[in-house]
């Protein structure tokens, strides 16, 4: 499957980082991951940034398309339901995705996965979840299920952070049991999580998701990473195509 995280920073500047693993996997039949593919998970918007993990095809892309109005609402619910069903016009004066973190209800996303789980025999297994995170009207971060929910996360210590995908497990143990006070990337720092600056949680980000790679098939290859601050994005995925520990140094060491 994938693993998402968000994390949010909670000393220095006000940040939030996401970070997705890159790897698409490809199923047979039987469910058996015969082959990989390596891809972005992450989209970028004027005000937000989403990971994603779930099935990765057209019906999904005819969701991007739509949530940064290429398409319209009509056009969007006649591609999914490949025309069974047409939606209402709908014309928003801001976006559709502004328009879900105000009622914390992404309406969108309810139907892509209604459709895709009608596709395949009921089944909700491979249905498409988000982690979230906006600058507007204020840097937040929520995770967005299956059925379009948008929910916030506040953890014990003053970390926030949220996961959603195969490796969630893994991301929890690795803040839970204090993994990372011997990560090798945060060596020779004691970490408390009501003190993480933004060129620790991209350390902390690049860890956990790396630990789920270890037991979620399919989980790995390059980590993408976003930053979102209060008033720009800075979009680093896909750029570890040679050194991939020179880039992570070059991105955390920009913000230090």
């Amino acid at each position: 499957m994938t693993t998402i995280l968000g994390i949010k920073t909670n000393t220095g500047e006000e940040s939030i980082v996401l970070a997705a693993d890159t790897r698409i996997g490809i199923y047979d039949d039987n469910d058996e991951l015969y082959a990989t593919e390596k891809a972005s998970k992450i989209r970028t918007g004027s005000f937000y940034a989403l990971a994603f993990c779930g099935t990765a095809d057209s019906y999904l892309e005819s969701f991007f398309n739509y949530i940064s109005r290429k398409k319209n609402f009509q056009e969007f619910v006649s591609f999914i339901s490949q025309s069974k069903e047409e939606g209402a016009p709908k014309k928003f004066s801001t976006s559709p995705l502004a328009k879900a973190v105000k009622e914390n209800y992404f309406e969108a996303l309810n139907y892509h996965n209604r459709f895709l789980a009608q596709r395949n025999d009921g089944k909700i297994d491979d249905a498409v979840e988000l982690v979230l995170a906006v600058n507007k009207p204020s840097l937040q971060l929520f995770t967005v299920d299956a059925f379009g929910n948008l929910n916030g996360s506040k953890r014990p210590g003053g970390l926030e952070y949220v996961c959603a995908g195969a490796g969630v497990s893994e991301v929890h143990e690795y803040f839970s049991q204090q993994e990372y006070q011997s990560d090798a990337l945060l060596k020779n720092n004691k970490v408390t999580l009501d003190h993480i600056s933004l060129p620790r949680a991209l350390q902390m980000a690049i860890s956990a998701i790396n630990k789920a790679s270890l037991t979620d098939k399919g989980t790995g290859e390059v980590v993408d990473l976003v930053v979102l601050k209060k008033d720009k994005i800075d979009d680093h995925s896909s750029k570890a195509l040679k050194s991939i520990d020179q880039i992570y140094k070059k991105i955390i060491e920009r913000y230090q």
